[in-house]
């Protein structure tokens, strides 16, 4: 079960800490919740205790695992479709799961496309989502800077914002 202090992953949100259970009342049931606070955007969620299975919130990668993942990010392969609605379809679908291995996938070709032909207003915020959610989880695990994240993965272009 999670805890205070617990940092984890809310899809299509990033990764955050628990900072606190609070309970709430209705007229027939009181409620308990996890209050999340999602460090790359700074707002806080609230999440019943009791769908913490089902909301695909999970523990951020080890600081191994996510090691890993910056040391072949480079050799990371995606084939994307050329059809942007299913491209854009799959790629929101990849972005679902929570899967950083997905998420990376995502922002990588994203990333990519934009050097060859440049990104349309839907892939560009796309490309911000995963960079938003990527960059998150990989602070929290190898307890770093977002600029050393970027270093790490060296893809520079030119939609790169704040997140």
């Amino acid at each position: 079960m999670y805890c205070i202090g617990d940092k984890v992953v809310c899809p299509l949100h990033g990764a955050g800490i628990i900072e606190n259970i609070i309970t709430r009342s209705t007229s027939t049931v009181d409620t308990e919740f996890f209050v999340v606070r999602l460090l790359s955007i700074g707002l806080k969620i609230t999440i019943p205790t009791s769908s913490m299975e089902n909301s695909g919130i999970r523990y951020i990668i080890t600081k191994k695992n996510a090691k890993n993942l910056v040391d072949t990010f480079h050799s990371l392969n995606f084939e994307y479709d050329s059809n942007w609605t299913k491209r854009y379809r799959d790629n929101m679908e990849r972005l679902k799961t929570g899967d950083i291995l997905e998420v990376a996938k995502v922002y990588k070709s994203l990333a990519e496309r934009n050097k060859i032909k440049g990104l349309s207003a839907g892939e560009r915020k796309m490309y911000q989502l995963a960079k938003q959610i990527l960059f998150s989880e990989l602070m929290l695990s190898l307890d770093c800077e977002k600029c050393d994240i970027e270093d790490y993965l060296s893809i520079n272009i030119e939609l790169d914002e704040e997140i």
